[in-house]
């Protein structure tokens, strides 16, 4: 471990810093020279608590477990995140509530099993987007480490506003509330309740989410700044958050009928146009149910891919989901229900189209004249070939379970292709 000492407070003594922020080093270069004028490890951390980048004596002891260094560090999926104790500390809310008023902290934490540190946040324009952490195995920090630090942190938020996502739509992020509640994280009533005032959507339950992505396989960030811009004009920026490589936005009731319902043409051929997919997942009460809801968003999301459709509502994808389901781990062909097999082979010996028209006839069982007008028969036509389909295949089509397997089942057919089956 770095040894202590009493750093340099000026401004003036950060000229190779600020040169390296001209020069455009490197993220980790620049920690490099904080952690030389700060005699102590360091790291910058999003509002995720992800570790964006660490300087040599963090990850030079995260390298080599026998330090305790590696205790400043989890791992999730192989992405480096801030320890648990450390993540715990920072969540309480006395820390919390002073970088909320404040917009940084300078301040010693000290736990019995956790060594001092200090956190900062950087500022990129007017939003708190990363914090900096400078760890200690010493003791407290000094009016000077302080001092220091908030000097560090105002040469940072320069090259991390040129390169930081959020930079154009600052009143984006962070946003530590909606993350933790995608996360799943543990949140106190009172807490989330004292965290809720600075969200204007919160009041209009209930709530859906919104997940936009690329389609590319490697999701681009630079795909969301022209999507905000256009968001922007329906909804609340304050309800949206980048998490996971997705654009996440929180729905109120309101903006769903607007974005979902009214707008849904319009909203399809605008994420064409930047080849974006979006799901829209159910809708919900509680904002302690956001993970789950984002799971059950994130199928559908991946299901709309599965089939090719840019904007998949949970509300319309209820067979979709069943179908994809039943791929991803049982297989299709399997569920075909056994009279809709025997229809389409008759079909294809003898050049005939019984299945199109018992799915007409399902669809239009109260309403015969309509069903036949749309295939083009008479009425005692119709009634022949569903007469010939009892014969053929033993269906009674007088009971609601029967009705719906058949339903399901042609569903599969025109979602995969006569050919599939």
């Amino acid at each position: 471990m770095i040894k202590s000492n009493h750093p340099s407070n000026s401004l003036s003594n950060l000229t190779d810093l600020m040169q390296g922020v001209f020069a455009n080093d490197s993220l980790n270069d620049l920690l490099c020279l904080c952690e030389k004028h700060l005699h102590r490890p360091c790291m910058v951390i999003d509002t995720g608590f992800r570790v964006i980048d660490m300087s040599p004596a963090v990850s030079m002891s995260a390298a080599q477990t026998p330090s305790s260094t590696v205790n400043y560090l989890g791992n999730v999926r192989g992405i480096p995140y801030l320890g648990e104790a450390y993540v715990e500390k920072l969540r309480s809310h006395y820390i919390f509530s002073r970088l909320y008023e404040r917009k940084y902290i300078c301040r010693s934490v000290d736990m019995d099993s956790v060594p001092a540190f200090l956190a900062a946040s950087i500022q990129v324009q007017t939003s708190e987007v990363y914090l900096f952490l400078v760890f200690s195995e010493t003791g407290a920090f000094s009016a000077d480490d302080m001092r220091l630090v908030k000097q560090i942190c105002q040469i940072l938020s320069v090259p991390l506003r040129l390169n930081n996502p959020y930079s154009t739509f600052p009143v984006i992020g962070p946003n530590y509330l909606l993350i933790d509640l995608l996360d799943g994280n543990f949140i106190e009533k009172d807490r989330l309740n004292d965290r809720l005032s600075h969200l204007d959507w919160i009041a209009d339950p209930p709530y859906s989410l919104l997940i936009i992505r690329s389609r590319g396989t490697e999701p681009s960030v630079r795909h969301f700044e022209p999507v905000i811009s256009v968001l922007k004009q329906w909804i609340p920026l304050s309800a949206c958050v980048l998490y996971q490589n997705s654009l996440i936005v929180f729905l109120s009731e309101s903006i769903y009928q607007l974005l979902a319902i009214e707008q849904s043409a319009a909203f399809t051929d605008f994420l064409n146009s930047y080849s974006l997919y979006a799901a829209i997942g159910p809708s919900y009460q509680n904002l302690f149910d956001t993970q789950h809801n984002y799971e059950l968003t994130q199928t559908v999301f991946l299901a709309g891919i599965h089939y090719h459709q840019t904007l998949t509502l949970f509300s319309d994808m209820c067979d979709n989901l069943m179908a994809y389901l039943l791929e991803m781990h049982f297989g299709v062909r399997e569920c075909l229900h056994p009279a809709i097999r025997k229809i389409l082979e008759y079909d294809d010996i003898n050049h005939m189209d019984l299945f199109d028209t018992l799915e007409i006839y399902l669809h239009y069982r109260d309403e015969i004249d309509q069903a036949a007008k749309i295939l083009h028969m008479q009425r005692s036509t119709l009634f022949y070939r569903i007469k010939k389909i009892k014969e053929l295949t033993g269906l009674k089509l007088d009971k609601l379970d029967e009705i719906i397997q058949l339903h399901f089942s042609i569903h599969l057919v025109r979602l995969y292709g006569r050919e599939f089956f």
